[in-house]
């Protein structure tokens, strides 16, 4: 299924922060994104990771300090991921190339959840442009029905196959 062509087709943006100051430059990521799209089609998604038994350990306190400072229209999509296993989360920082935990990542998913950008950091112009156009390409415009309207069916106006009159 290549949903590259389809018109109800979404993609989200997804960000990863390790620590408060990654997590403090992704919004020069994700204001641009969201002030550019503004539909159904397009999500923004949070992820903060909290490495450590130690921070296991105060969890509420984390969480809770962490949702003073989202806005409660993001809460839904906003997921606070705490592990201790150490190794396993090595694993999964390598498999996306996050090495560096003190910096944020996004990364624009397509509709099928397909890695199609990714970006760290903080934006540089030339870096969201990209992304913006990125976002556009994996969402196609719906095309316009050829033909409709109330227009006369001669001329050939795009109409495929022939029309049913009603009595």
């Amino acid at each position: 299924n290549n949903r590259s062509k389809d018109a109800n087709a979404q993609c989200t943006l997804v960000t990863i922060s390790y620590k408060d100051f990654g997590h403090k430059l992704l919004p020069s990521w994700t204001e641009p994104f969201k002030s550019t799209f503004s539909s159904s089609r397009y999500e923004v998604v949070h992820i903060s990771v909290v490495e450590g038994f130690f921070f296991r350990l105060l969890k509420r306190p984390i969480t809770s300090s962490q949702k003073q400072g989202t806005p409660s229209d993001q809460w839904d999509r906003t997921l606070t991921y705490f592990d201790e296993n150490v190794e396993e989360l090595a694993d999964f920082r390598d498999a996306l190339r996050m090495h560096n935990t003190l910096t944020g990542y996004v990364f624009l998913l397509d509709g099928l959840g397909r890695v199609r950008f990714v970006g760290s950091g903080k934006a540089a112009e030339e870096d969201v442009e990209k992304l913006l156009e990125f976002a556009k390409e994996l969402t196609p415009e719906p095309k316009k029905r050829l033909g409709g309207g109330g227009g006369s069916s001669s001329g050939g106006g795009g109409r495929v196959g022939r029309k049913i009159h009603r009595n």
